[in-house]
């Protein structure tokens, strides 16, 4: 309790460091932010961040995504501009699922590494990576196995 109760002195503090503004609801919005990070940072010791793959790997996966992200905008605005001459107003997009090896207790960093790296793409975004199967569930604008990568 100690522990959480310096943090977010300290989170708090930083805030009005950083705020750039001395008012009352900037005292209130950075209470509430300091409390969030704070409850955050609790629940994560609380978990325990598991391990992840080596930093090549790591290193590789996110040379990948950031290649993604150029051929997924292309995409995107493909079919966005298709969108627009013909006049369709959506919904465009479907949920996938996908299953990981990310799976476990140990594997809480790894689920977050994957569902950081997947949602840059503009193509994709995970909603969410079940802790016990391993399970993503993903929404894809076109479906596109490479736009979800590393997931």
């Amino acid at each position: 309790m100690w522990a959480a109760t310096r943090a977010w002195v300290v989170l708090y503090a930083l805030w009005w460091l950083f705020v750039g503004s001395w008012s009352p609801w900037s005292a209130v919005w950075g209470a509430g932010l300091a409390f969030v990070a704070t409850a955050g940072a609790v629940v994560s010791r609380r978990e325990g961040p598991g391990h992840l793959p080596a930093a090549g790997a790591l290193l590789r996966e996110a040379a990948s995504a950031a290649k993604q992200v150029v051929v997924d905008f292309a995409v995107t605005v493909r079919l966005l501009a298709g969108a627009v001459a013909h006049g369709d107003r959506g919904p465009h997009g479907r949920f996938v699922v996908r299953d990981t090896d990310a799976a476990g207790r140990d594997a809480v960093a790894l689920r977050a590494w994957k569902a950081l790296l997947s949602s840059y793409s503009p193509n994709a975004w995970v909603a969410d990576i079940d802790g016990e199967t391993g399970r993503a569930l993903l929404h894809d604008l076109v479906v596109r196995r490479d736009s979800e990568a590393p997931v």
